[in-house]
């Protein structure tokens, strides 16, 4: 064994053993005094916060014995177990500020271990509260099934209580963490959601689950019901003073006015959505929401400010540990070198980003991918693999319903069959994409998806595709 190694082993040995010769009377005082220790060297005890369940309470606020906060309760932990009784109420004191500082810093990771522990000293509605707050820290780690399963076991908490605007909370949060592997089941979710929050005349989370339902609309196909809703809970997010919310739901409703043709519309939201999002903090949205920018750019021929907001977006993501938007920039960053003739790194960046929507178990992301992947392969003379990339993309669109990449990716496979000589299947998908582009009222992506298949029809020497005017 190294020395170095023989070492640390023999000191860690000695630590534990010189622990162990103490009473218990001493070590908790021993760990009562590093506690007060480690609390006057870092500004003194903040106060004790706000339940968790109270639905009125005040957002964290740092204090400088936060990043200490683990530690601290560690010994309160100990403290308790050895006698020191009245020590044991800091544990819950020290682990929800560690969990609430790993949020501020999205360390995803520490955020889900801390609020887990939370619970775990909680019962009733406070368990209910941290079981909710665990389970979307689940959810932005891509683990999506953990947190389905909390979320279940704090609305039967919630509901075993007095009655709280935390069911229709937590329903609408269950709603959101099933899109992505079940929409028909998360529109029932947000449904119900908004009729809790009604029949609780709770004004704010109404406009956070009529924003919900909206983006699922529109990505569904069902775009007059979804401008109607964006519009609506757009005012009620404004009547309330919910920037956060308002900032998140203005870069969502900009997607529905880039894929409805309103280009100038939908850069001014964009640019408004992330001045409020910056302005609130939201790191992770500010991303995603560069992003989609980033592709109106490339759509309007601005390459050169299309790949420095994704490289921007890129290495925030990274930063933060933010994967979701880390896997959305690296589709960007595809789509871009695949316009720009880079072959070889837009298939690094795809594959790059398939790997992270597969670890995320977002399989709407996952068919987006693979659709972009086959395109890439199409281009590069890859034809088995870009067949089974496409047939596997759509699978995944139409499994959790992802209408306009469904057309947008059938369009794409159209044009792919009538260059390698089979016009009939070709023509059957490129019919059945346009009615699909058309139906969520895509008007860039129809363009172009007409624009290729007449193409693709002039170099095959035969007429254009039933549907392809206009």
């Amino acid at each position: 064994m190294p020395a170095e190694l023989a070492y640390l082993f023999r000191h860690t040995v000695l630590r534990d053993a010189a622990y162990q010769l103490q009473l218990p009377g001493d070590r908790a005082r021993l760990h009562g005094l590093a506690i007060g220790a480690i609390e006057d060297a870092a500004g003194g005890r903040p106060p004790a916060p706000a339940p968790l369940a109270d639905f009125e309470k005040k957002d964290y606020q740092p204090h400088p014995v936060d990043a200490f906060a683990e530690t601290l309760a560690e010994h309160a932990r100990r403290a308790g177990a050895e006698g020191a009784r009245h020590l044991a109420p800091l544990v819950r004191l020290y682990l929800r500020r560690g969990a609430e500082l790993a949020e501020k810093r999205f360390d995803r990771s520490a955020a889900e271990r801390l609020w887990r522990q939370v619970a775990d000293v909680e019962a009733g509605p406070e368990r209910a509260a941290a079981l909710r707050l665990c389970a979307i820290a689940s959810a932005k780690a891509g683990r999506f099934a953990i947190a389905e399963g909390l979320l279940q076991e704090a609305l039967a908490l919630f509901r075993a209580g007095p009655p709280t605007p935390f069911e229709g909370i937590t329903v609408e949060t269950l709603g959101s963490v099933c899109k992505a592997t079940n929409v028909a089941r998360s529109e029932e979710l947000y449904r119900e959601a908004l009729a809790l929050h009604r029949r609780a005349r709770n004004r704010r989370s109404e406009g956070s689950a009529l924003g919900n339902l909206a983006t699922l609309h529109m990505e569904t196909g069902r775009v007059d019901d979804a401008e109607a809703e964006f519009e609506e809970a757009l005012r009620i997010h404004r009547e309330t003073g919910n920037r956060p919310f308002e900032g998140i739901l203005l870069g969502n409703f900009a997607i529905l006015l880039r894929q409805t043709g309103r280009l100038d519309r939908a850069e001014a939201a964009y640019r408004q959505a992330i001045d409020i999002l910056t302005e609130q903090g939201d790191r992770p949205t500010v991303g995603g929401t560069r992003c989609n920018l980033a592709t109106l750019y490339r759509l309007t021929g601005r390459m050169q400010e299309c790949e420095a907001l994704l490289d921007c977006a890129l290495a925030e993501a990274r930063e933060i540990r933010d994967r979701l938007t880390e896997s959305s920039a690296l589709d960007g960053l595809a789509a871009l070198y695949s316009a720009t003739g880079r072959s070889a790194q837009a298939e690094r960046a795809i594959l790059d980003a398939l790997d992270l929507s597969r670890s995320l178990g977002d399989r709407r992301a996952e068919g987006t991918h693979l659709g972009a992947l086959a395109e890439i392969h199409t281009n590069s003379s890859r034809t088995a693999d870009a067949e089974m990339e496409f047939e596997a993309a759509l699978a995944i669109h139409r499994e959790v319903r992802n209408v306009r990449f469904e057309g947008i990716h059938r369009c794409e496979y159209a044009v792919f069959l009538i260059g390698l000589g089979r016009v009939d299947r070709g023509r059957a998908e490129a019919e059945a994409g346009l009615e699909l582009l058309r139906r969520v009222h895509d008007a860039p992506a129809l363009k172009r998806a007409v624009e290729d298949l007449e193409r693709a029809c002039a170099e095959a020497g035969i007429p254009p595709v039933a549907g392809s005017a206009g």
